[in-house]
């Protein structure tokens, strides 16, 4: 068992972050389409 106390984090909205603010960002992946054959050039 480690004794290093745990690290509590802030949750901010984007829209109420400073310019040059270093963060870690977090989501949800709501919906997701799996990649597919076409008939495309690429």
């Amino acid at each position: 068992m480690s004794l290093v106390p745990a690290t509590n984090y802030i949750y901010t909205p984007l829209n109420q972050l400073k310019g040059g603010t270093i963060v870690n960002v977090y989501g949800v992946v709501k919906f997701f389409k799996p990649p597919y054959l076409s008939k495309g050039t690429e």
